[in-house]
C-alpha cells in the first residue's frame, strides 16, 4: 500500500541530538523544552555518525524505574544501542509498517551511513492519516480479551459516540439511528 510520499519528503531534516557523554539531566531538559520524546545520540566526534536512540519510556524505565540517580548518568549509560533506520528513498508506509513491527515511534534516516532526518509516528500519519488503521493494528493491546474492542463492521456516531452497525449521512456527520432522528 504505497501512498507516494517517500521520506526524505515527510521527515524532519534537522533533528535535535546530542553527543553520548551528554549528561542524562541536559538531555532530558533538551527533550523537555521541544516537546519531544525521543533524542538522537551522536557520536562525540561525529555529529552526523548515529550511535543511539534515548526515549522518554527509556528514562522512565531504565533510570527511574530502577532507582538510578539520574544526575549521575550520561546518556550513553542508557541509550538503545540497537538503531533501527530508514532509508530517505523509502515511502512512509514503509515507516510506518517498520514501527508497527517494531514497536517503536522513532525512526532516524540514514543515507551512506550517516544521519540525514527523523522521522516519527506523529509525522506520518499526519501527512498520512489513512495509515492510522495500519498503525493502530499493530499497537499491543494488554488484556484484550476484557475490553470492548469494536468488530470489524463497527463505527462510531459522530453525534454521541455510541458504538453501531450502521451511520446514516445527516448534515455532513456520520450518526446512529437514534442520533439521525434529531437532526
Amino acid at each position: 500500500m504505497k501512498t507516494g510520499i517517500k521520506i526524505m519528503d515527510a521527515m524532519t531534516s534537522n533533528p535535535i541530538t546530542v553527543p553520548s557523554n551528554t549528561g542524562l539531566k541536559e538531555c532530558s531538559k533538551l527533550m523537555a523544552q521541544h516537546k519531544i520524546g525521543g533524542m538522537l545520540i551522536t557520536s562525540p566526534e561525529d555529529n552526523k555518525k548515529l550511535v543511539g536512540i534515548l526515549t522518554d519510556q527509556d528514562i522512565v524505565r531504565k533510570v527511574v524505574g530502577e532507582g538510578k540517580n539520574p544526575l549521575t548518568l550520561n546518556v550513553k549509560d542508557v541509550m538503545q544501542s540497537k538503531i533501527i533506520s530508514i532509508l530517505p528513498e523509502e515511502d512512509i508506509y514503509f515507516a510506518i509498517r517498520k514501527m508497527g513491527e517494531e514497536n517503536i515511534r522513532h525512526l532516524p534516516v540514514i543515507k551512506d551511513e550517516k544521519l540525514i532526518g527523523l522521522i516519527t509516528s506523529k509525522d506520518t500519519l499526519k501527512i498520512e492519516p489513512s495509515l492510522f488503521d495500519y498503525f493502530v493494528a499493530k499497537f499491543e493491546l494488554r488484556e484484550e480479551s476484557s475490553k470492548p474492542i469494536p468488530h470489524k463492521d463497527t463505527s462510531i456516531c459522530e453525534s454521541c459516540g455510541k458504538l453501531t452497525n450502521k451511520l446514516y449521512s445527516r448534515k455532513g456527520s456520520q450518526v446512529c439511528k437514534d442520533c439521525e432522528k434529531s437532526i
